[in-house]
């Protein structure tokens, strides 16, 4: 949106600094006393919540808006006698930017995270045989395990008006169309997602407003997740398909699919 409220940049602003990669930049804005909020409420808009100056990154939104009075003659006491208010001529708005947190993208705050998880399993121990001219099989408790290596993918959006409604009732479906990243360039396959829930938190905004963050939680199988791990699988154990069958002898997959 287009700023509504005059405003002006202080003499020796904006300032910025780069550090391995990371953006900071600091403006300081001079603003009448009563149109301190509106601004505040205005700077968080896009676009006016990006750094404008070329000097920085596109990815660098505000974060931090700090008021206090500009120290120049005190006009009145607002309020009542009995609680007075100090009411000044000009505020000066401080707002910092980073490239550090969220990025803003298609009306959203969203951060993405790639982290490591595991699963282990056991191998089928009747094909296998200790080294030597004998060749004695294993034992069933002597069978080694193996380890499955997937990746977490975390997706954060900040500042939503309200949960969205699959935030609750779609936990454990698996994706049944490709997923883009938003910030990263990947694209997971059909069935290969597991929504393993989210982290929701409730905060208030700049004026009271109700605000939501919501860390939504996928697992990546590079298999998929209607691939169960099979201890017989020949030659050797590993992932294959495992349907479940109804009493009608219907096949049923093991985890129900959605539109991610």
């Amino acid at each position: 949106m287009a700023f509504t409220i005059p405003h002006s940049e202080m003499s020796g602003y904006p300032k910025s600094r780069w550090t391995y990669g990371d953006f900071v930049g600091v403006r300081k804005l001079k603003v009448a006393w009563e149109d301190r909020f509106n601004l505040a409420l205005e700077l968080e808009q896009y676009p006016n919540n990006i750094w404008p100056y070329e000097d920085g990154s596109d990815d660098a939104i505000i974060f931090d808006t700090h008021s206090e009075p500009l120290r120049d003659s005190r006009i009145q006491q607002a309020g009542t006698a009995l609680a007075p208010l100090a009411s000044y001529q000009h505020a000066i708005l401080t707002s910092r930017y980073s490239n550090r947190g969220p990025k803003y993208v298609n009306g959203k705050y969203i951060e993405e995270f790639f982290t490591p998880w595991n699963e282990h399993h056991q191998v089928d121990w009747t094909n296998l045989a200790w080294d030597g001219p004998l060749g004695t099989s294993l034992l069933p408790n002597e069978a080694p395990s193996w380890t499955y290596y997937g990746i977490e993918y975390v997706i954060k959006f900040s500042q939503l008006a309200t949960p969205p409604p699959e935030t609750l009732a779609y936990v454990g479906y698996i994706n049944s169309n490709a997923v883009i990243t938003y910030t990263f360039n990947r694209i997971f396959g059909v069935g290969t997602l597991l929504y393993a829930g989210c982290t929701l938190r409730r905060k208030l905004s700049l004026g009271g407003v109700q605000k939501w963050d919501v860390s939504y939680r996928f697992l990546y199988k590079h298999a998929g997740w209607n691939k169960a791990w099979r201890l017989r699988r020949a030659p050797n154990s590993g992932h294959d398909n495992c349907f479940l069958k109804n009493p009608g002898g219907q096949q049923l997959q093991l985890f129900p699919s959605m539109v991610f």
